[in-house]
C-alpha cells in the first residue's frame, strides 16, 4: 500500500480479562476445581478487537465507541476455559455527532459496524452510517433487515445468526457467511461460494475469530489483487490456534495462504 488505509470502526467495545491459574485439587464444596490465580491478561474485546486486529494489519483506524465499561470475564487452566462471566454489559448509544465529525476529520476508506447488541448501535445511527459514500462492513447479532437494501453493504453473520434471521439475509446484497469449524461461504445474487477450506493446526481460543476474519476480510478487499475470501479464512485459522483474544498480521496470513496446513 502506498499509504495505511484507514477505517472507521463503529460499535461495542469490550474488554477481555483472562484469569490465568493452576489446579490441582476438586473443591469439597462442589465438584469443581480449586484454581490457584497467578495473573490476569487483559486484551480488547468487540469493536475494540476488531480495530486492533485492523491496526495489526496496517490500517490507520478511527473508533467510535459508546460508552461503558464491558467486560467478559474468564477462568483459564492452561487452554483450558472454565468459567465466563459478564460484567456491566451495556454500553450508552454512540450520539449521532461522532461518526460525522470523523468524516470530516480524516478521508475515509471504509466504515467496520460491531453490533454487538449492547447498546452502542441503533436506528438512528444505522440510517446516518447508511449516508456514508463508503464500504460498509457490518457484523450484527441483531435483526440486520436495516442494512439490507445498501449495495455498499457487506454482512457477516455466523450461522446462528443466519438461521435466526435467513428470511431477510437470503434479501441481501453480499454476506461473508461464518460457519465455525465448516469455515466461510460468500453469498452474491443467491448463490454461495464456499473458501478452499484447511484445518488448524490445533484450536486453541475461538474467542475473537469472527472479529479476526472480519478485519482480514475488510483489508484484502480494500487492497489490490487480494482475494478477501480467501485471506478471511487463512486469519480465521491462524486466530484459533492462537491462545487469548488474538490478533494476526498480513504477513501472516500470507504465509499460511502460501503454505496450508491439511
Amino acid at each position: 500500500m502506498d499509504k495505511p488505509l484507514t477505517i472507521l470502526v463503529v460499535g461495542d467495545a469490550m474488554e477481555d480479562v483472562y484469569w490465568c491459574g493452576t489446579s490441582t485439587r476438586i473443591s469439597p464444596e462442589a465438584p469443581i476445581p480449586v484454581v490457584k490465580i497467578e495473573r490476569k491478561r487483559f486484551f480488547p474485546g468487540g469493536a475494540a478487537n476488531v480495530a486492533t486486529n485492523l491496526f495489526t494489519m496496517g490500517a490507520t483506524v478511527v473508533e467510535v465507541y459508546g460508552y461503558g465499561q464491558i467486560r467478559k470475564h474468564r477462568l483459564m487452566v492452561g487452554d483450558h476455559q472454565l468459567a465466563r462471566w459478564d460484567e456491566k454489559d451495556s454500553a450508552e448509544p454512540i450520539p449521532l455527532w461522532k461518526p460525522k465529525w470523523a468524516a470530516r476529520e480524516v478521508k475515509l476508506d471504509a466504515v467496520v459496524v460491531a453490533d454487538y447488541l449492547k447498546g452502542s448501535v441503533y436506528p438512528e445511527l444505522v440510517q446516518e452510517l447508511l449516508t456514508f459514500d463508503l464500504p460498509i462492513y457490518v457484523d450484527t447479532k441483531g435483526d440486520p433487515t436495516a442494512w439490507l437494501e445498501a449495495p455498499n453493504v457487506t454482512l457477516f453473520p455466523n450461522w446462528k445468526e443466519w438461521l435466526q434471521w435467513e428470511e431477510q439475509y437470503l434479501k441481501a446484497k453480499r454476506i461473508l457467511l461464518k460457519r465455525g469449524a465448516d469455515g466461510l461461504e460468500y453469498w452474491q445474487e443467491g448463490g454461495f461460494v464456499k473458501a478452499a477450506l484447511s484445518r488448524p493446526l490445533r484450536v486453541v481460543s475461538v474467542n475473537g475469530a469472527g472479529d479476526t476474519v472480519l478485519a482480514a476480510y475488510v483489508m484484502a478487499e480494500l487492497m489490490p489483487q487480494l482475494d478477501p475470501l480467501r485471506w478471511a479464512a487463512g486469519a480465521g485459522e491462524l486466530a484459533v490456534e492462537k491462545p487469548y483474544t488474538s490478533t494476526v498480521t498480513l504477513q501472516e496470513i500470507s504465509e499460511r495462504i502460501l503454505c496450508p496446513v491439511h
